[in-house]
């Protein structure tokens, strides 16, 4: 967007000569030669397509109107005269130094109707342009802020209005604006140059007002007319003519600058002379011989630099400063600043009141308080310790928190490196919070605090128990002999212990469980094959029923959706198994009748050996009691035949 303003006239503006003396002809022809020369520019021509009212914006520092100013063709042409008049016994080079440096407030006298008019023109371009409507501003804001430095003793309105004015420079111009501007018109000027005008400006701008030096001296009026696109030749604009414009006049503002601070600083040594315990006035001398150094030429255009250079002079380097430092050190000739005091010992009572800092903290942040230069300083450090004290407490939670910790199962299933490493960071923070304490800052609580919960964090108990009580799950889902209810029993159990030996121990339960489980199976799976056994069906009816229950018992723990038996009750019914098989008596029933069945045959008088021996072995054949009984009636009804065989025979 286009910065550059107009007078509110649409209609492009011609010279025209009426009613004008014999001097109006060498005014145009010295316009036409000064276009020409600046600046070591050839070629340069007046262009009628351009509109020669020129409307300039002041932009002096203390400068409170935007208050257009208008230049008439006539009183341009007449300045134009003027400047090449006192530059016609000089080379191109030496005017366009003259030119960047000549004070613009110096218009001709002319004498006609037309000069008269001129000059009423001129006067009113040249109060917009070099001093005189700046003057007029400058004179007001300097005025009110006598009155209200003489009123309050303080050179806050002189610093509000340099600083106004650092503003307004850096917001009017825009580098890309002005250099399109030129480079649409020819110019070769680069946007590091304009960059440099303004800077240049801005500086200038509040050096001056400051140090009371006339903008005018130090080459304001070109520096206005580049940045306002007013130079009658936009292509006579080039690096070389910033360079030389900035260069020179930088030089010149450098000089009386120094100039100032020195006055101000051989001042204030006066003073010092006078009040060598007074800390404002020891400040003062620092910051503006801090300030001296730093100003020089490859500085003056430049505003970073001299921000700082710029912000010094605003609270030391006016005139009014030394009144005000004359009167506080008169007030206070050794030093002492009671207000400063009575901040201090605030800070200390507060310090004192802080319940987190050890003592070496206490005693460093009593010392910074005592240390400082002034309320600012001493908040400052009040502040530090409040946050240091904050922060002391965080650390001190961490470390309370350490035996709960401690006793958790995250830390005690934890690995041995990680448990390590959470004590270690425990006893570095213990050492800080105790009584007695090492003097940490802010930054080495912070560290202690954040490892400790960096370490607390890597604490992996919990995780190593909770993939242990997976794997014992697993494995339990994999068991095949226990029933539903003991493997929810088992499985609870996992998840029920509170450390690795815990789970270990649930888990080695279950398979063992499982493992007598397997046993009960087996002696259940044999009852049918006992019972179809002659030792059970010889047994006696009591053991029978023993038998009987037992396996029933057995098989209500083995199903499917059984009882939840533990190991020791499935042992207890796999022994009572056990015990009522072993009871069956039916083999030994059978046997004791075979033998008494053979007994009564060994006895029989009449059979022959052939007989018995086929009697015994009928017994012997015999898999019950009743075929035992059999095979001995038989034999005992044989013996009775075989005696009336005998009988007969005799």
């Amino acid at each position: 967007m286009s910065r550059r303003k107009t007078n509110g006239n649409k209609e492009k503006q011609r010279f025209s000569i009426k009613k004008i003396s014999g001097r109006t002809a060498s005014v145009l022809i010295g316009f036409t030669i000064f276009g020409g020369l600046m600046l070591d520019a050839p070629k340069a021509k007046a262009d009628t397509n351009d509109n020669y009212n020129v409307t300039t914006n002041s932009i002096s520092a203390e400068s409170t109107s935007n208050t257009d100013k208008v230049v008439t063709p006539t009183s341009n042409a007449d300045k134009t005269n003027q400047n090449v008049a006192d530059v016609t016994s000089q080379s191109a080079d030496k005017m366009s130094k003259d030119s960047m440096n000549q004070d613009s407030s110096n218009t001709p006298t002319q004498s006609s109707e037309s000069t008269a008019t001129s000059n009423s023109a001129n006067k009113e371009n040249v109060d917009s342009t070099t001093g005189s409507n700046e003057n007029k501003t400058t004179d007001t804001t300097v005025a009110n802020t006598e009155q209200e430095n003489s009123a309050s003793n303080t050179v806050k309105p002189r610093l509000f209005a340099a600083r106004a004015a650092n503003a307004d420079t850096a917001n009017k111009y825009n580098v890309d604006d002005i250099y399109n501007y030129y480079h649409d018109k020819g110019a070769s000027v680069s946007k590091e140059r304009i960059q440099r005008l303004i800077d240049y400006k801005n500086n200038l701008d509040s050096v001056t007002a400051i140090l009371d030096l006339k903008k005018t001296d130090y080459g304001d009026y070109w520096v206005n007319q580049a940045l306002e696109e007013q130079l009658f030749n936009p292509k006579t604009i080039t690096d070389t003519f910033v360079d030389k414009l900035i260069g020179l006049n930088g030089e010149k503002l450098v000089t009386a600058t120094n100039e100032k601070i020195n006055n101000q600083i051989n001042k204030i040594k006066l003073l010092q002379n006078q009040y060598p315990n007074s800390q404002d006035v020891k400040d003062a001398l620092e910051k503006l011989n801090a300030a001296k150094e730093q100003v020089i030429p490859e500085n003056i255009f430049n505003a970073d630099k001299m921000k700082d250079v710029i912000d010094t002079l605003n609270k030391y380097g006016s005139p009014n400063v030394y009144d005000e430092l004359a009167k506080k050190a008169e007030e206070n000739p050794n030093g002492n600043n009671q207000a400063l005091d009575e901040e201090k010992q605030k800070a200390q009572d507060t310090i004192d009141k802080l319940n987190n800092l050890n003592k070496a903290q206490k005693e460093a942040a009593k010392e910074a308080v005592n240390n400082a230069t002034d309320a600012a300083g001493v908040k400052a450090a009040s502040n530090q310790a409040t946050d240091l004290d904050g922060n002391m407490g965080n650390l001190k939670e961490s470390v309370a928190d350490a035996d709960t910790t401690k006793a958790s199962g995250n830390y005690k299933n934890a690995d041995g490196e990680a448990q390590k490493a959470y004590d270690a960071a425990v006893e570095a923070a213990k050492a800080i919070v105790a009584k007695e304490g090492t003097n940490a800052d802010s930054v080495a609580v912070q560290a202690a605090l954040e490892k400790v919960k960096e370490t607390k964090a890597a604490l992996n108990g919990d995780k190593k128990l909770a993939d242990a009580k997976q794997a014992a799950q697993d494995v339990i889902d994999k068991l095949n002999n226990l029933n539903k209810a003991q493997k929810e029993a088992a499985k609870e159990a996992v998840n029920n212990a509170t450390d690795a030996a815990g789970v270990k121990a649930a888990s080695n339960q279950a398979t063992d469980l499982d493992g007598n489980m397997g046993n009960l199976k087996k002696s259940v799976a044999d009852a049918d094959t006992t019972k179809a056994s002659g030792n059970y069906k010889n047994a006696d009816g009591e053991v029978q029923k023993a038998y009987d229950v037992a396996v029933e018992a057995a098989k209500a723990i083995v199903a499917k959706e059984g009882t939840n038996a533990d190991s020791t009750a499935v042992q207890a019914a796999l022994e009572k198994v056990k015990e009522t098989k072993a009871a069956l008596n039916g083999d030994k029933k059978l046997a004791d009748a075979k033998q008494a069945a053979q007994d009564v045959i060994d006895k029989l008088n009449n059979l022959n050996k052939a007989q018995k021996e086929a009697a015994k072995k009928a017994v012997n054949n015999a898999t019950d009691a009743a075929g035992v009984k059999a095979a001995s009636d038989n034999a005992e009804a044989l013996d009775g035949n075989m005696g009336n065989l005998k009988e007969s025979v005799a």
